[in-house]
């Protein structure tokens, strides 16, 4: 039995080159701009090469999904955060959420252009809604680990504590848009830390 060509070193590198360049276009264009012949082009191949990795623009969309969920879970090095405690992992969520709209805007852009469009899209629905559920089990985790180990309310209602970050990081996104002058990402976590530890 062989191994499918894009499972190889350099099928994964195609595969993923045209995942950029279908996350750049959307950053810059929005949906509308999303042109399968522009993808291929901007990521150096044809349109028969793109369709050999992605059969549907569906899974073309599902492959930057996929991108911006791993670019999510994988922790930022930056000033501040600290992964080793289930506090340090929430405050760094939120630092990690205002640097990106901060130096990397078109990581926010492309989220809520996909967020937009899943009102309309069924299958960007399902993708976002599997990316939150992952996302509401990890931090639910991390909350009860927090408790587990004293670290966190003893009485804590880890399903609405978990829907409340949740909710306060999206927030954080939407004001960047609308108020940034109310960004001020550590009262943010001042609050979080409050609601969290009492």
């Amino acid at each position: 039995m062989t191994k499918a060509r894009h499972s190889t070193p350099l099928g994964d590198e195609r595969r993923q080159a045209l995942i950029l360049a279908a996350y750049r276009i959307i950053a810059e264009k929005g949906f509308e701009g999303l042109r399968i012949q522009d993808v291929a082009a901007n990521a150096g191949m044809n349109h028969a090469t793109l369709y050999h990795y992605f059969p549907a623009k569906e899974n073309l969309i599902q492959g930057v999904v996929e991108y911006l969920r791993q670019e999510l879970v994988t922790p930022l090095d930056i000033p501040g955060s600290d992964y080793s405690t289930p506090l340090g992992t929430v405050r760094s969520m939120f630092l990690a959420t205002h640097y990106r709209l901060q130096h990397t805007p078109e990581f926010i852009m492309v989220l809520s252009e996909l967020i937009l469009r899943s009102r309309r899209d069924q299958a960007i629905q399902e993708a976002l809604k599997d990316m939150d559920s992952r996302w509401f089990g990890f931090l639910k985790h991390t909350l009860s680990r927090g408790v587990q180990e004293g670290a966190l309310r003893a009485d804590l209602d880890l399903d609405q504590a978990t829907t409340t970050l949740m909710a306060l990081q999206r927030g954080l996104i939407n004001l960047s848009f609308t108020c940034p002058e109310l960004l001020t990402v550590e009262r943010i976590i001042e609050a979080v830390e409050k609601l969290l530890c009492g």
